[in-house]
């Protein structure tokens, strides 16, 4: 009588025990996780030709991604989100289901601004993007959220606040080890500004020639590294962020990566984080996952 209770015990026992293993398995070879934010930097547009130009940096950009169903940060700027020629170009953007919208840098400085003033700025930076889903509103269109944004330098409180009050999550103008707030150097994850609700993302960084360097395509072209060697440091890092279990953030740019051979490495690099079983991730689900205490997908 023992003999069969304990055999019955076994096969009771034995579908939980199963699920431990896999659970343990699957958390074992969970997904390095990436965090593409894709910087919409054009130019002033000022007719239908340089339109076209811009249209086919877009596609090339985008299309990298958007042909493999892959999530990504689109960053547009107030300039191109309102510009007469821009703004069409912009408006199928947000309307895709693996773009999440965030607003790009401006050169004004919030922080000279009489509090009243930067309120209603950013407010009309916001609407101006939110806005361009009126443009694809015959493709299905029902809204454009605007989640973050870039700061090019470190914004008083009372400027995130005003991001905050506005409905602003995160802020990716950080940078591992060279872009942080205090006692935040190291960090790769986003962390929450102190005194804010407000989420700063740092973009990886990595060293170039003994310098650290933000992975982001146009710091790297403007200082001499070629699409060969840019392609190295993407790969390079991907290795040591999936090491390390941390997240890869990088910005790429519709300027440097839109075209050329910059374009081929941003491709050889999808193919080959795809090839390393890379989970693509928005912004807010970076944010997301580091509020939970979520480490992998």
């Amino acid at each position: 009588m023992g003999y069969i209770k304990y055999m019955l015990a076994i096969l009771i026992l034995s579908p939980l025990l199963t699920f431990s293993i896999s659970a343990e398995e699957s958390w074992r070879n969970d997904h390095p996780i990436v965090n593409l934010i894709l910087d919409i930097d054009l130019p002033p547009i000022d007719g239908y030709a340089e339109q076209g130009i811009a249209q086919q940096l877009i596609n090339n950009l985008s299309g990298v991604i958007d042909s493999r169903e892959l999530n990504a940060t689109i960053l547009v700027d107030n300039e191109t989100a309102a510009g007469a020629y821009s703004r069409p170009l912009i408006a199928f953007l947000g309307v895709v289901a693996n773009h999440e919208m965030a607003l790009g840098s401006s050169n004004e400085d919030l922080d000279r601004l009489p509090l009243s003033e930067r309120v209603e700025l950013i407010k009309s930076w916001k609407n101006n993007l939110e806005n361009t889903k009126f443009c694809a509103g015959s493709y299905g269109a029902t809204t454009v959220k605007v989640s973050g944004f870039q700061s090019l330098s470190l914004p008083g409180n009372d400027t995130l606040k005003a991001f905050q009050d506005l409905g602003f999550l995160y802020d990716v103008g950080f940078q591992t080890g060279l872009v942080y707030m205090p006692g935040h150097e190291n960090d790769t994850r986003p962390y929450l500004i102190e005194g804010t609700n407000v989420y700063a993302i740092p973009v990886s960084s990595a060293l170039m020639n003994g310098k650290l360097i933000p992975l982001q395509d146009r710091n790297a072209r403007e200082i001499g590294i070629n699409a060969s060697q840019w392609y190295s440091l993407l790969t390079n890092k991907f290795d040591e962020t999936s090491r390390r279990d941390e997240p890869m953030v990088i910005i790429l740019s519709s300027s440097v990566s839109g075209s050329g051979v910059y374009r081929d490495a941003f491709g050889n690099f999808i193919e080959y984080a795809l090839n390393n079983s890379a989970a693509f991730v928005t912004t807010t689900e970076l944010v997301d996952m580091a509020r939970s205490g979520q480490e992998h997908i």
